[in-house]
């Protein structure tokens, strides 16, 4: 006679059993998309960090009043740049020099400029307080109506970026009559020195060239977040 087969009995599937198994699964699928996010934003906030690295030094930038940074004498200028830090124009024989920080910096923004010569590099603070990057670049234009050249002062302001917010380029304006120095490029010889800022007033710097033997002065302020005005001091 055959015995009905007997009913197993299986233990019942509690909570704690059931969150076990989703541990099993959800965690390392968790884990794998964390891993994947970050391979994808690593080089992105690699190349973030070296902004602000970059914007660091610009900030805090400091030549010598002496350094040259425009030399149009082309027997001096022949000499700067046995310097690997100066750059030159064949066509007028001129020497110059940008500060590798502020080429890269502007480099990691993803755009670049025209420069022959950075005047001035550093942190100033406007009379309301706000903190900003001034970076003043010179460029020579020919004045053909006079059959002059102007080197030409042009600002950029900058608003510093952070861990939350990238730097921020502001529409500048350089106004002041010491914008622009005009010399004959066949017989004058302009040498334009390394900027200073001054301790005792945040918004203030000082730019010193050379014309013909004459050491003349000019001072700039940031006027604003947009503005800034050379005077000739002269």
């Amino acid at each position: 006679m055959i015995q009905p087969s007997q009913h197993l009995e299986y233990a019942p599937t509690t909570p704690a059993s059931r969150a076990a198994r989703v541990r099993r699964w959800v965690l390392p699928a968790v884990l794998g998309l964390l891993i994947v996010g970050a391979v994808a934003i690593a080089p992105r906030l690699i190349r973030y960090t070296q902004t602000l690295h970059f914007q660091r030094q610009c900030l805090t930038y400091a030549a010598p009043g002496t350094e040259v940074v425009l030399e149009t004498n082309p027997a001096e200028a022949k000499k700067l740049i046995a310097d690997p830090r100066y750059a030159t124009d064949p066509s007028t024989s001129i020497a110059y020099l940008v500060p590798a920080e502020w080429t890269s910096f502007y480099a990691s923004l993803g755009s670049g400029f025209q420069t022959s010569g950075t005047v001035f590099l550093h942190e100033r603070i406007s009379p309301s307080g706000t903190r900003v990057l001034v970076g003043v670049d010179v460029n020579l234009v020919s004045l053909n109506y006079v059959a002059r050249t102007a080197a030409t002062m042009g600002a950029r302001i900058l608003e510093p970026g952070s861990a939350f917010r990238g730097p921020r380029m502001n529409m500048t304006a350089t106004r002041g009559d010491g914008g622009q120095v005009q010399f004959d490029p066949a017989t004058d010889r302009l040498t334009i020195y390394a900027g200073q800022p001054d301790p005792a007033d945040a918004s203030h710097f000082t730019i010193d060239y050379d014309l013909n033997g004459v050491r003349h002065t000019l001072d700039g302020w940031l006027v604003d977040a947009n503005e800034i005005k050379i005077e000739s001091r002269d």
